[in-house]
C-alpha cells in the first residue's frame, strides 16, 4: 500500500494551506540579572545627600559623620540618585551599607531606614525645616506624616564600629523603581535601644577619619 502526503509545492490537488509544517515550541533564557552599587565618587557617581540633625536647630550636612541618638534628638537623612534603574525593573535584591565608626557607650541600639515622604536639601534641613522656609510636618520628623510608619529595613546594633552594617531595604528599592518621584530618600533613627547611647556611621563625603571607599553603599540587584 502507498500513502500519499502534500508536498511543500501545494500544486493540486493539494493547497498551499496543506504544505508540510514544523511547528516550535520554545522559550528565552531570562536575562541574568544586574546588580549596580552607587556610592559617592565610585565610578564618577555624584548622587548621594545626606546630612543629620539634633535637637539644637543645627544641621551637619558637612561632616564626617552621620550619627543616630537613643533619644531620636539625633537622626540622619540619606538619598542616592537611580538613575541607571528602569521604572520596569523587577528588584531582586537591594542593600544598604553603612559603615560604623563607633558608639558613645556600649548600650544597644536597633538602626531602622524608612522613606521620607517629602524633598529635602542637605544643606538646609534640621530639626525644623526640609528646605530654605519649608517646614517638616513635625519638629524632628514625624511617623507617618515626614516618613513612611513602617520601617524600610532595620538592623541590631551591639558593637564598637570599625565594621560596616546591612540594611535589607528590597521593598523600598522597588518602590522607587517603579515610581522614581517618590524617592525622597531615607531617614536613619532609632527603633529601639538598651539604654542612652549615639552611634556614628560615614557620611557620603569620605572625610577624615572616614575614607571615600567607606561612604555609604546602595546596592541592588535588578531583572
Amino acid at each position: 500500500m502507498t500513502y500519499d502526503f502534500c508536498s511543500e509545492l501545494g500544486w493540486s490537488p493539494c493547497t498551499a494551506a496543506q504544505a508540510p509544517k514544523l511547528t516550535l515550541r520554545y522559550h528565552l533564557a531570562p536575562p541574568p540579572p544586574v546588580k549596580v552599587t552607587f556610592q559617592q565618587g565610585a565610578n564618577g557617581y555624584a548622587g548621594t545627600q545626606a546630612t543629620y540633625f539634633d535637637g539644637s536647630g543645627s544641621g551637619y550636612n558637612a561632616s564626617p559623620y552621620l550619627r543616630v541618638d537613643a533619644s531620636g534628638a539625633q537622626k540622619a537623612l540619606l538619598h542616592f540618585d537611580l538613575p541607571t534603574i528602569p521604572i520596569t525593573a523587577t528588584v531582586d535584591e537591594a542593600t544598604l551599607r553603612l559603615y560604623q565608626t563607633g558608639r558613645s557607650n556600649g548600650n544597644t541600639l536597633t538602626l531602622a531606614a524608612h522613606g521620607v515622604l517629602a524633598d529635602w536639601t542637605d544643606s538646609q534641613t534640621n530639626q525644623t525645616q526640609r528646605q530654605t522656609g519649608v517646614n517638616w510636618q513635625t519638629i524632628g520628623l514625624g511617623s507617618g506624616s515626614d516618613y513612611a510608619a513602617e520601617a524600610a529595613g532595620t538592623a541590631d546594633l551591639a558593637s564598637a564600629g570599625g565594621a560596616w552594617i546591612d540594611l535589607d531595604v528590597k521593598a523600598q528599592a522597588q518602590a522607587w523603581a517603579a515610581n522614581p518621584a517618590d524617592n525622597q530618600g531615607l531617614v536613619l533613627l532609632q527603633a529601639a535601644v538598651s539604654g542612652a547611647v549615639t552611634y556614628s556611621f560615614c557620611s557620603e563625603l569620605g572625610w577624615s577619619p572616614c575614607t571615600a571607599a567607606q561612604a555609604p553603599q546602595l546596592t541592588i540587584w535588578y531583572h
